[in-house]
């Protein structure tokens, strides 16, 4: 008998080894995710963290109020049953340390995954390594329940496909495989998080409901579904969705001719139940709170949105839902390659148009079947209703809010995709043929491979990248390419060298910097360090503020005689005048006053500095064509500088006067030296007037120009008080300041004659 038993179940694991190698790759992806990411590195970790270690410490639920919000916050008031299931595993370790673990990053770029750099809400250090001690080991122990609930959610996902398509296994590991292998799946279920249980508890409720079309009705299946709402309800509240779900399978079998009577049984048994096992919540909540759900005192601490969004608003936050669904890490702010989110609309848009296209061509009949599609489309619809009230009210546009459908979601994808398959002729219920492979399978085996290949590389090419420390190097590592910078802050840190990743850019382009530091001394306070960009007469082109480690590693976790290699990424405006050789300044900083405050600075030799030019940067000119010049002309200068144009904004003046010349210049080739340009008033009678200098003003010397430049160049010209009355030529040219050397024009003259100017009294 033994041996019976022995058999049948190594035959059923035969038949059913797909979903067990899907278990196993979930696990496996899981786990990994769960190690890889930083402890409360994923959304609102650290509060439901709280919320689940209050219940620990204490054997009571919190209430919101004053206390609280720096721990559990907004998490205060959600239903507890994750937090009570939670709670027996942090009971049995001493997580005193556990506040010592939230060190904030005040750079943190939360929410904005296009901002490169700070994408840790705090600071990780050695306390959380292998082995685990106390809030690092309790973390973990949380997560890992997270991840079996996970699990459950892929086996209910695979069981509804087996009930609906019991003939078509590939179908189900498919859709199995699809809500497994997502990475945002795995990202939330390998997290501290109420939405995995809700998950789970609305997937199997899901699969409960499709189990009525399965079995003959009666009364009693009412008590099952009743605890499992229940239960969900007492998970999150959206589980009270599954009410809506639970309605409209009743109104489909009354649809079909089931007996009212046993139905309307069926409704009330099960709502019974659920008011016995979750009304004590609401009743709890009306007491505190004065609501049954609890929602006012969350949102009280989280926040209402100031201005309730109309539809255009909801639309474009449609894009941030749909890529969180599939993958977006941290704290909503680490992405994956762009191309994979379009490819997965692509995908979608095939899936749908294959739901219309199955549906008009009467593809499959049966009672299951459209009772299973109205179920997922109208469970889909019931979530996203709320999720749509959820983000008038506030701001929380996030996909994982639509896993409690990832069963149904994944579902509907796969069999909208099958349903461009080939179809058996001699079995027109089937959708793969009878000879030349199965499509069915060669579907699902696309999805696991590509899928899976993808969710196995985003925990090392995404997310430990984002949080890992900057590299540690001696003197001698630093590339001999450096600029050499030698400034030095007090007596603790000195910035040794810069090198600059171009040090061509546009408007609207990002610097990308790298700085190395040599600390000097122990430091006992967190610096944080900046990094400015000043171009055409001081005006501001960017600046980053950061934690060193692009804001993994404070300055007080450094260590005497380290060299630290820090990467800095500046976007430079759009609204930048060009061009400009862009000074950057750099330093370190302290917050926390109205004035920051600054260590003194000196150069190499010891010298005072008034600011800290690490480095420089062109950023480019403009089009030629971007320019109206009042007097175009060309004459060229020593083969490398042309006058393409002027503009003179009068030809008299009165002696004290000041005449304001623009002059345009484009460079043929990058400059043999740095030249002066000279703007002379000059005639018979001598000077009048002059204004010689640099290109504007030494914000774009003709040592960093660039072949193509067009440079502007705007020159003050006083006419001398002495100046006899007469008329002169208004003489431009270029020299060398070190020799006075001019450069000469192609007709070998030594500058450009533009025109008189009438000198008068």
């Amino acid at each position: 008998m033994e041996r019976r038993a022995i058999s049948r179940w190594r035959a059923a694991a035969g038949r059913e080894w797909p979903i067990l190698a899907i278990l196993a790759a979930y696990l496996a992806l899981a786990v990994t995710y769960g190690l890889v990411n930083p402890l409360f590195e994923a959304p609102d970790e650290p509060q439901h963290f709280w919320f689940i270690k209050h219940v620990a410490d204490h054997g009571a639920l919190p209430v919101q109020g004053e206390q609280g919000l720096e721990t559990w916050a907004q998490e205060g008031s959600q239903p507890p049953l994750y937090y009570l299931l939670s709670a027996p595993l942090v009971a049995l370790i001493d997580t005193d340390d556990a506040e010592d673990l939230l060190w904030r990053n005040p750079h943190v770029n939360m929410g904005v995954p296009l901002k490169e750099g700070n994408k840790n809400v705090y600071i990780h250090t050695e306390r959380e390594r292998f082995p685990w001690r106390g809030t690092a080991l309790a973390v973990h122990l949380v997560r890992l329940l997270s991840t079996l609930m996970g699990a459950g959610t892929v086996l209910a996902t695979y069981r509804i496909m087996r009930l609906v398509f019991p003939r078509e296994r590939a179908l189900a590991a498919g859709a199995a495989a699809l809500n497994a292998l997502a990475p945002q799946f795995l990202f939330i279920s390998s997290a501290v998080n109420n939405d995995n249980l809700v998950t789970l508890l609305a997937s199997w409720t899901l699969y409960a409901v499709l189990r009525l079309w399965a079995r003959p009705l009666r009364w009693q299946a009412g008590l099952g579904l009743g605890l499992l709402a229940g239960l969900a309800t007492l998970a999150k509240l959206s589980g009270l969705g599954l009410w809506g779900l639970i309605a409209l399978a009743l109104f489909l079998l009354w649809r079909q001719g089931r007996p009212w009577r046993t139905l309307l049984a069926l409704g009330a048994a099960a709502g019974a139940v659920t008011a016995l096992v979750a009304g004590w919540w609401f009743l709890r909540n009306l007491r505190l709170y004065g609501d049954l759900t609890g929602l006012s005192a969350m949102l009280e601490v989280f926040g209402w949105r100031e201005v309730t969004p109309g539809l255009a608003a909801l639309l474009g936050e449609a894009e941030g839902l749909r890529i969180s669904y599939w993958a977006i890490f941290g704290w909503f702010n680490i992405l994956s390659y762009p191309l994979l989110y379009k490819l997965l609309d692509v995908l979608l848009l095939v899936a749908v148009a294959g739901l219309v296209y199955g549906a008009l061509r009467g593809r499959r009949r049966g009672e299951m079947l459209a009772a299973w599609g109205w179920l997922s489309a109208g469970w889909f619809v019931v979530l996203l209703v709320a999720l749509v009230r959820w983000t008038r009210m506030t701001s929380g546009t996030q996909g994982r809010l639509l896993f409690p459908a990832i069963s149904a979601i994944s579902g509907l994808v796969v069999y909208g995709l099958s349903c461009w398959l080939p179809r058996r002729e001699s079995d027109p219920e089937a959708s793969y043929p009878a000879r030349g492979g199965d499509p069915a399978r060669h579907l699902a085996g696309a999805i696991a491979l590509g899928l899976g290949l993808w969710a196995a590389l985003c925990p090392f090419l995404h997310i430990a990248p984002a949080y890992a420390r900057p590299p540690i190097l001696a003197l001698s590592d630093i590339p001999a390419t450096a600029q050499p910078a030698q400034i030095t802050y007090g007596e603790t840190f000195r910035l040794v060298a810069t090198t600059l990743e171009r040090d061509s850019l546009s408007p609207g382009e990002t610097l990308r910097l790298t700085a190395y530091w040599e600390c000097l001394a122990e430091v006992e306070r967190d610096y944080s360090i900046y990094v400015h960009l000043y171009g055409r007469e001081g005006q501001a082109l960017g600046q980053v503020d950061t934690y060193p480690g692009q804001g993994s590693y404070p300055t007080s976790l450094w260590r005497a005689g380290q060299v630290i290699e820090d990467r800095y990424a500046v976007s430079i405006t759009p609204e930048a005048d060009t061009p400009t050789l862009a000074r950057i300044e750099i330093g370190p900083y302290l917050l926390g006053s109205a004035e920051p405050e600054r260590l003194p600075m000196a150069d190499g030799e010891g010298r005072p500095l008034s600011s800290p030019v690490a480095s420089r940067a062109r950023v480019a000119a403009k089009e030629p064509d971007s320019y109206a010049m009042a007097y175009p002309l060309s004459v060229t200068f020593g083969e490398q500088i042309a006058l393409v144009g002027y503009d003179l904004e009068r030809n008299q003046a009165k002696p004290g006067e000041t005449l304001t010349l623009t002059l345009y210049w484009r460079a043929l080739r990058v400059p043999d030296a740095d030249y002066t340009v000279f703007a002379h008033v000059a005639g018979a009678a001598g000077m009048a007037g002059q204004g010689d200098g640099q290109p504007m003003g030494g914000d774009y010397p003709t040592w960093a120009w660039r072949a193509g430049d067009v440079v502007r160049d705007v020159r003050q010209i006083t006419i001398r008080p002495e100046a006899a009355p007469g008329t002169y030529q208004l003489l431009v040219g270029l020299y060398r300041l070190e020799t006075g050397q001019r450069l000469s024009a192609a007709d070998g003259a030594d500058h450009a004659v533009l025109g008189p100017i009438a000198v008068q009294w």
